[in-house]
């Protein structure tokens, strides 16, 4: 049995413009939404979208969450086409996404992921999770060298795949123990 399990976010999914829109929605420079979602976060150690916008006027809310609603159309450009082709090769996909549940939840929610594909996410380490979906054959992609390294550490077995995405925002922070590096979905497994 083979098993891909990749990140969603800079990974599969724009979360730079995802988050650029989400700023225009609430009228704030990306400058103002960085401070103010890094403040938050490091406040209230996750991000919760619900008590962020406790506050904000009902119309800017709207606005919010009508740009969640249509997070699709923030997949990258190869996103979905891997996906597809990844479950059609036999395939078991797992997209596995760390930060606050409820926020990553939202957001897997309001997704149009191929039939097939199952999502969960983590308030943890996805190491602490990613040893019940190990199979003969598997592939980790992930935008984070922390959590390759992790991986690999207790899994040398699995492939793992550094995604260096052009706008990916650890892209400059090497794991040490990957066995590729890509920039893009344009691969095979």
């Amino acid at each position: 049995m083979q098993q891909l399990i990749i990140d969603l976010d800079h990974t599969l999914l724009d979360t730079t413009a995802f988050k650029l829109d989400l700023a225009k929605s609430l009228g704030l420079t990306s400058n103002e939404w960085a401070d103010s979602y890094n403040r938050y976060v490091q406040d209230n150690n996750v991000f919760d979208a619900r008590d962020f916008l406790q506050g904000v006027d009902t119309s800017d809310q709207k606005k919010f969450y009508q740009v969640i609603s249509q997070i699709s159309k923030y997949l990258y450009p190869d996103s979905t086409q891997f996906l597809k082709q990844t479950l059609k090769d036999g395939w078991e996909v797992l997209i596995l996404t760390f930060g606050s549940e409820s926020w990553q939840e939202m957001k897997i929610d309001n997704m149009n992921f191929p039939n097939g594909v199952k999502t969960l996410a983590v308030s943890k380490e996805k190491i602490s999770v990613v040893k019940n979906y190990v199979k003969e054959q598997t592939v980790f992609i992930d935008d984070r060298s922390i959590e390759i390294d992790a991986v690999k550490k207790s899994f040398p077995e699995i492939k793992a795949y550094w995604m260096r995405r052009e706008n990916g925002k650890y892209r400059d922070i090497q794991p040490t123990l990957h066995d590729k590096i890509i920039s893009n979905l344009n691969i095979e497994l």
